[in-house]
């Protein structure tokens, strides 16, 4: 797989994440939805790096 569709990919997870924290009312949950898009956003970082 190319390293920037891997990455797009990744930045799509994030995304999803991100989404997803708006929807829920549950604190705990949105601070961990955020915290997982942060870290698929580091993951495109690398991929790009690649």
């Amino acid at each position: 797989m190319q390293q920037a569709s891997l990455s797009d990919r990744y930045v799509d997870f994030a995304n999803h994440c991100l989404q997803l924290a708006t929807t829920t009312t549950d604190e705990q949950s949105r601070r961990m939805l955020r915290e997982m898009a942060t870290e698929w956003l580091e993951l495109a970082e690398v991929a790009l790096a690649g």
